[in-house]
């Protein structure tokens, strides 16, 4: 395992849903850690008066932050809500994202599936051409390579 300095950085244009950037609540420290690379963003949350640290895919800590502008609510009253409402004692982290996607899947609606083509096949677009070329390379890969020779040819 290598050393990886994970970095938390400062939310972006007042990330904290419209509230001013706090920093005795939302401080972000640098920490250095041993454990493996990864995608995941460490962020400091107050929850009830007590920091605690949350790692999540920066796409999770952008659909956090675009919930908490249409909310109108900070980070951190927002992640104090879903602890309270978490079941038994599972992760925060997990809770957050059981949450985000909840309050996505509450808000779709067949008329903005439609409008996004969902439904339509278009979503797997992307994953049907790329198992295509898949599926094209190992036929030249089989082409090219040399035929065993026929027994009765020897």
């Amino acid at each position: 395992m290598q050393q990886t300095t994970l970095r938390a950085h400062p939310p972006h244009d007042n990330d904290d849903g419209g509230h001013a950037y706090n920093n005795t609540y939302n401080s972000m420290s640098t920490a250095t850690a041993s454990v493996p690379n990864t995608s995941l963003v460490i962020r400091n949350v107050t929850i009830d008066a007590r920091r605690t640290s949350v790692r999540l895919e920066p796409e999770m800590w952008q659909a956090l932050t675009d919930i908490c502008r249409r909310e109108r609510c900070s980070i951190h009253n927002l992640c104090t809500m879903i602890a309270s409402l978490k079941d038994g004692p599972g992760s925060l982290t997990a809770a957050i994202r059981v949450f985000i996607m909840s309050y996505y899947r509450d808000a779709s609606t067949e008329d903005g599936h439609n409008r996004t083509g969902h439904g339509s096949g278009s979503v797997l677009q992307p994953l049907y051409a790329k198992l295509a070329r898949e599926a094209m390379r190992n036929v030249d890969k089989a082409d090219s390579m040399p035929k065993p020779h026929n027994r009765d040819e020897w």
